[in-house]
């Protein structure tokens, strides 16, 4: 258990598998983390952790909960080809630079209720099988979920997209809730399909909406 604990120096657990509860809750990264490929078998407790320099987990595999709740991500972060088996929390996360979940996988819900995305947030053909809750979440900057699938419910209401926001080509199977979204700019819904109810009850789009 790393709970609390300040690493100094860049960290490598690439290829690691964590067989047991790997217990990061309140640690401190100060160079980068490597997390590439690594497996969780059991909770990662990443609760309230600090990323100041660039964290990898692409291709990382979380069999059990993924707890990322009011962690704080100075730099590059990366999810990109990840694998949630169980439910990701990312609620009340910060993400002061890029976020990169390009062809991540959750297999669970997915919880980015109050999410801060201070950066390009990058969701390009990342597949949500279960519910995906961005309810209260701010994009900052350009929101990209070009390609993205989403199986089951999704949920934007009440988050506010400040740059270009993009759904172009994205799936939604089930319904889904744009109830009280703001999109500062244009968004872009080119070529996305829906298969279900779309919910846009009092969504404003002071930019272009491409359709």
């Amino acid at each position: 258990d790393f709970k609390g604990a300040t690493f100094e120096g860049e960290v490598s657990f690439s290829g690691a598998t964590f067989e047991k509860y790997a217990g990061f809750k309140n640690a401190t990264f100060k160079a980068e983390a490597d997390f590439i490929g690594a497996t969780f078998k059991a909770d990662a407790d990443f609760h309230g952790t600090t990323f100041e320099d660039k964290a990898y987990f692409n291709a990382a595999t979380f069999e059990d909960k993924a707890y990322f709740r009011r962690a704080t991500l100075k730099s590059d972060v990366f999810f990109n080809a990840a694998t949630f088996q169980a439910n990701a929390l990312f609620m009340d996360a910060t993400f002061k630079a890029e976020a990169d979940f390009i062809g991540a996988t959750f297999e669970n819900n997915a919880y980015f209720i109050d999410a801060t995305f201070e950066d390009n947030a990058y969701f390009n053909y990342a597949t949500f099988k279960a519910e995906a809750d961005f309810i209260g979440a701010t994009f900052k900057a350009d929101a990209d979920f070009h390609g993205t699938t989403f199986e089951d419910k999704a949920y934007f209401n009440a988050a506010t997209f400040e740059d270009n926001a993009s759904f172009d080509y994205a799936t939604f199977k089930a319904d889904s809730d744009f109830i009280g979204a703001t999109f500062k700019a244009d968004a872009y819904f080119n070529n996305a399909t829906f298969y279900a109810k779309i919910n846009k009850e009092r969504l404003t789009v002071s930019g272009k909406l491409f359709v």
